[in-house]
């Protein structure tokens, strides 16, 4: 059962099953990407102003519980 304290463990059975690239759809679509490689293309290509999106559910689990959400998102 994974939860929002737990869904680094998803992400990390997704990429071990399909590799250092996947995409998912939370509520949006996202990509996840995990060889740094892969990361600094990504980033390079992004321009001078990337525009960033954070998951509009983390957002709304801080403003009622206010306490944080434990995972880390690079976007």
């Amino acid at each position: 059962q994974f939860t929002t304290e737990t869904n680094h463990t998803l992400i990390a059975e997704l990429l071990t099953k399909y590799g250092p690239l996947i995409k998912l759809r939370f509520g949006r679509l996202i990509v996840i990407v995990s060889d740094p490689k892969d990361i600094e293309t990504v980033y390079r290509n992004e321009g001078k102003y990337p525009m960033t999106a954070s998951f509009d559910i983390e957002e709304m689990i801080v403003l009622r519980t206010s306490s944080p959400v434990k995972s880390i998102t690079l976007a």
